[in-house]
């Protein structure tokens, strides 16, 4: 008798080009927190207030919400994580780098799922290493671990949600519905809009099921039973519930303490009555929002945003042409060029991944516009999954107010899907516009190409005529020569050659604060 030995499945190769980036995104992640001069402990902002209070929730244990408004609390207490460890080691001005050097894993992560949800959406590996591409290399998410908001951490929950769907649409293991819903629970406690969502997957579910049931023999589908709605019902409930268990013991909360029904926060309502009305009444507002009771905050802000719109029903809508316009702008070059001060952000220092950053979102978004015009080779339920999404970010945008973090993610589903459309440049005789098994007769074909054809000259009219940026980017880059000129004449003690050269670069830019600042010292 002779002994057989059972062959051994091959083990799986390293990604190499996904370490690569990884890799790459993580030393550019570090370079920009060592760049970074930010310190939320000093700062009026969101993050100062995120800061402060789980510094607070990490000393006493006790978590409070903000002084005039109740926010999500799961990046909170993220922080407060990161800032007891510190103390627990003795070294509390540790808290701030631990959370930042934390938040670079958690873009490592994102990196990956964005490769993971990419591939497995678009069934292609190229797709998905485009994808991680713009995730790794882009200044916005670069940028993001030297900050203490909330986007990053919402970002890869967000992703981490839509990858357990594919997973659950390839598999049909309820194990990964249930954790897709987990991972939107808790995304909704990070952004609360996220919560609103579960109408998209309920719809995702609804024409994912149909798409399975529809009669079609030569598929091997089979028609809808009663039976196959029941299943259906029940994996629904087991969605929406997993989701709720995430959500609902924050919602208690919220009720013990408050005595109000208060799914996540009262930012919406607050922030619906403060943009509804004229930007010079919001510290009045404010004011006297802070003379309320907490809990009655929401409530008073809705009632005047109702009086408001009873008033003006047409309200939301009169700024949202010019809203609309200031969504597409070349990010880093308005951070750059355009506004009178860097306000202490690295700009200058980190200039040389700023700027090719906004030709990479530029390629991106045209690609990812053509993406979306393209027939759903992924399927309608996750074409119109991604649509809804989109449109639902754009409308929050719209009608409260545009801030670039934001705006993230809407440029992360125009980058996936601009990752497909960069993937098949190598391939041009592959006809990635049809879906495989299905001819499309020539003139549907060009109604495609149609589509795709005005949504990239729409965004181009959109960004040309927001900003004259070829004159914006010369007049800033003589700004910054003369700069770099003034700074070299003042420490080498020449202050005639230093006044000089900062009256050029006040010539280019006569608005620059940091020029004015500059050419007074060199006057003194």
């Amino acid at each position: 008798m002779t002994n057989t030995i059972p062959a051994s499945s091959p083990r799986p190769r390293p990604n190499w080009p996904l370490l690569l980036l990884v890799l790459v995104g993580v030393a550019l992640r570090l370079w920009l927190i060592a760049a970074s001069p930010l310190d939320p402990r000093f700062s009026t902002a969101d993050d100062g207030d995120y800061y402060r209070r789980a510094l607070h929730f990490a000393v006493t244990g006790q978590y409070v919400d903000d002084s005039w408004l109740i926010r999500p609390p799961l990046h909170v207490f993220f922080f407060a994580f990161w800032l007891k460890l510190a103390l627990l080691l003795g070294n509390p001005t540790l808290g701030v780098r631990l959370i930042q050097l934390a938040q670079v894993a958690i873009g490592a992560l994102t990196i990956v799922l964005g490769y993971a949800s990419a591939r497995r959406l678009f069934a292609s590996r190229a797709a998905g290493l485009w994808f991680a591409a713009f995730l790794a290399l882009w200044y916005s998410f670069a940028e993001q671990p030297s900050v203490l908001f909330s986007e990053l951490l919402y970002l890869a929950l967000f992703l981490l949600h839509f990858w357990l769907l594919l997973r659950f649409d390839a598999n049909g293991r309820r194990r990964d519905l249930a954790l897709s819903g987990v991972a939107l629970g808790a995304a909704a406690l990070t952004r609360s809009p996220a919560l609103y969502s579960l109408a998209f997957v309920v719809l995702w579910l609804l024409l994912r099921h149909a798409r399975a049931t529809h009669p079609e023999p030569q598929a091997g589908r089979t028609s809808a039973t009663a039976g196959s709605w029941l299943a259906l019902l029940g994996t629904i409930a087991l969605f929406v519930a997993c989701t709720l268990a995430v959500v609902l013991p924050w919602t208690a909360r919220n009720y013990v303490v408050y005595h109000k029904l208060i799914p996540v926060d009262t930012l919406g309502q607050i922030n619906l009555w403060l943009d509804l009305d004229s930007v010079d009444m919001r510290d009045k507002h404010i004011n006297e929002l802070r003379k309320l009771p907490q809990a009655e905050r929401a409530g008073y802000a809705l009632a005047k945003a109702r009086a408001i719109l009873a008033a003006d029903p047409l309200r939301p809508f009169r700024p949202m042409w010019d809203t609309f316009r200031h969504i597409w702008k070349a990010q880093f070059v308005e951070d750059y060029f355009v506004k009178r001060s860097f306000f202490t952000r690295p700009l200058r220092a980190t200039a040389a991944l700023g700027l090719p950053g906004d030709l990479l979102w530029l390629a991106y978004t045209l690609a990812g516009l053509v993406g979306l015009a393209r027939p759903p080779r992924e399927g309608w339920h996750n074409r119109l999954f991604i649509l809804a999404w989109l449109g639902y970010s754009f409308f929050t945008v719209l009608i409260f107010h545009v801030e670039p973090r934001y705006l993230l993610p809407i440029w992360t589903l125009l980058g996936l899907y601009g990752a497909w459309a960069l993937s098949g440049i190598r391939r041009p005789s592959r006809k990635l516009a049809q879906p495989p098994g299905k001819k499309r007769g020539a003139w549907r074909s060009q109604l495609w190409i149609l589509a795709q054809a005005l949504l990239v000259a729409a965004f181009l009219a959109l960004l040309l005529s927001y900003r004259n940026y070829p004159a914006i980017v010369a007049a800033g880059a003589a700004r910054e020569w003369h700069m770099a000129a003034g700074d070299r004449a003042y420490a080498a003690g020449n202050y005639p050659a230093a006044e000089q050269a900062f009256r050029a670069a006040l010539a280019a830019q006569p608005e620059f604060i940091d020029a004015r600042a500059s050419l007074a010292l060199a006057c003194t």
